[in-house]
């Protein structure tokens, strides 16, 4: 599980700051700050700003919502009753993954300096993406467990390492998602620097590797 998270953290870094830096000052899976940002937006009538951080919002619920549905279908359910859903996994990893592609080529038709009205459809994308991404996680069967809002994670991390038993707490996969959307907004910054055009590819390719090393762990039986 932690190659997985790895992947999936370093892809919702990648989208983040990309969305954040390029698509007028909005994230695509952090409501907190987006939430912020909406009220500061509509209480200084700054209309652009508040429409964009509503559709970051907005998607990002509907993309949460889409993939619980999805995950709910029979041909997911979980086998004998367990957490660990791989199948339903792999399927909402595979959508983000053609909703990634689909940001990443409207970033290509904007000539990778996107722009007024043409951020609109991307901070959908975006934000459809990682809300799939997260119900996805989800589905990899460990509570708590997040590559997308991180926040609650953090917290939960530093209070078991406070309280007793801390290395029998420690969560070793959470610090990996919390260094991989670090090292992922990196990423990101330092790609679209050097070459606009990558953009959100390495979150399309992240992603898909991560879907593919699911497939390849539930046909050995691993978990």
């Amino acid at each position: 599980m932690a190659a997985t998270v790895i992947l999936l953290s370093l892809a919702a870094g990648v989208t983040d700051a990309i969305s954040f830096i390029h698509l007028g000052g909005v994230f695509s899976s952090v409501i907190t700050g987006n939430l912020v940002v909406l009220s500061s937006s509509a209480v200084g009538v700054d209309v652009p700003t508040l429409v964009r951080v509503a559709v970051a919002v907005g998607l990002y619920g509907l993309g949460v919502f889409a993939g619980a549905r999805l995950a709910a279908l029979p041909r997911y359910a979980p086998d004998r009753g367990t957490r660990w859903r791989p199948r339903a996994a792999s399927a909402c990893l595979a959508v983000e993954t053609v909703l990634l592609t689909a940001f990443w080529a409207g970033w290509l038709a904007a000539r990778s300096a996107p722009a007024g009205g043409v951020q609109i459809p991307l901070i959908a994308l975006a934000g459809l993406a990682m809300g799939v991404q997260s119900t996805a996680v989800q589905a990899l069967g460990r509570a708590g467990l997040s590559t997308t809002y991180l926040t609650g994670a953090l917290t939960r991390l530093v209070a078991a390492i406070a309280g007793p038993g801390r290395r029998r707490r420690f969560d070793g996969t959470q610090v990996l998602a919390l260094a991989g959307v670090l090292i992922g907004a990196g990423l990101a910054t330092l790609s679209v620097q050097r070459l606009s055009w990558v953009g959100p590819l390495p979150a399309v390719l992240l992603t898909a590797a991560a879907s593919r090393l699911v497939l390849t762990k539930t046909a050995k039986g691993e978990r």
